[in-house]
């Protein structure tokens, strides 16, 4: 690497107009750079302080820099600082770390700081001095032998490393399960929507538990409360399941003042009110309806449902089929 004598021209003409410069407008503005090394070798890095003093009354107009100050690179920067602001004085800093990656003299030229004073309309100047950089190659010696490339260092892994993949996971895993549960909860719906299109009609079960009970024999066998039970069971059910209504979990009373009531013709009101009042008295008083009233009850539970299956269309939900309890 020589040291060619344009580059010692180049610096002296730098050195000689910055020192002119600062000279003309100490009184004012005086700028002032510092280097902490003037020798590097290749890639290593310097740090660059400009120092700007000056009065209260002068406007300054700090210069910008991109990413580049004249051949070195800046690494880094810090913000604009107010290191003093005593009285009529104050004195701003701003460091640059720059750094090179060609061998040679490099100069950093004076740096122009711009600035106007009140009353003159002229923009003055004042400038840091200039520096010359030496940035050394690394030696090479052709007579040693090649050396392995070193391994990579192992570091061990920290929890605060580990974490951002740990939520991954943890998140990943989450979003299976929601989307498991949503599968199924789909998949349910789905199944419902077919059962509701093939359910029972209300009244082909009433028929069906009606006949069940006629097989049993129960009041024939002495189980009047059990047949009066099960009689009024499978005609709740029906009207449950026929009307939507939870006739089941309902007395007497409520039933028959219900809007569902007040709703059939006065014959139809009659005959559920005796079926429904005789179960009563059978289930709770321990009556005992003679031989021709088991029959006829039974026969105008059927009856009742005959008359009333048509009336209106079949309800949307599915009914029930195993409530009612015929021994």
């Amino acid at each position: 690497m020589k040291f060619l004598p344009s580059h010692i021209i180049v610096v002296a003409l730098l050195l000689l107009s910055a020192a002119g410069a600062n000279h003309a407008n100490a009184q004012d503005v005086k700028a002032i750079g510092s280097i902490d090394t003037n020798q590097i070798l290749i890639g290593e890095q310097i740090t660059y302080k400009l120092n700007v003093e000056g009065s209260k009354n002068t406007k300054l107009l700090w210069p910008t820099f991109l990413d580049s100050l004249y051949h070195f690179e800046i690494i880094d920067r810090t913000e604009l600082d107010t290191l003093s602001n005593n009285g009529n004085k104050y004195q701003l800093q701003q460091n640059f770390v720059l750094t090179n990656f060609d061998s040679g003299y490099y100069a950093i030229p004076p740096i122009q700081i711009n600035y106007k004073l009140p009353g003159n309309p002229n923009t003055l100047t004042a400038e840091t001095e200039a520096f010359l950089v030496t940035v050394h190659t690394l030696a090479i010696d052709s007579n040693a032998f090649l050396k392995d490339i070193k391994p990579p260092i192992h570091v061990p892994i920290t929890l605060r490393e580990l974490a951002p993949y740990m939520a991954g996971v943890f998140g990943c895993f989450a979003l299976i399960v929601l989307l498991i549960l949503l599968y199924n909860r789909y998949k349910n719906r789905k199944q419902g929507d077919v059962e509701e299109t093939i359910k029972t009609p209300a009244h082909v079960i009433a028929f069906k538990q009606l006949q069940k009970l006629k097989d049993a024999q129960l009041w024939q066998n002495g189980k009047i409360k059990a047949y009066y039970s099960d009689l009024s069971d499978i005609l709740r059910l029906y009207i449950e399941n026929r009307y939507d209504s939870p006739a089941l979990e309902m007395t007497t009373d409520e039933i028959l003042s219900g809007d569902l009531v007040k709703s059939l013709s006065r014959e139809e009101q009659k005959e559920m009110s005796n079926i429904l009042r005789t179960a009563d008295l059978a289930k709770f008083a321990k009556a005992t309806p003679l031989a021709d009233e088991n029959e006829l009850n039974l026969k105008l539970v059927e009856e009742f449902i005959e008359k009333t299956k048509n009336i209106e269309p079949e309800t949307e939900n599915k009914p029930k089929e195993a409530t009612a309890h015929v021994e």
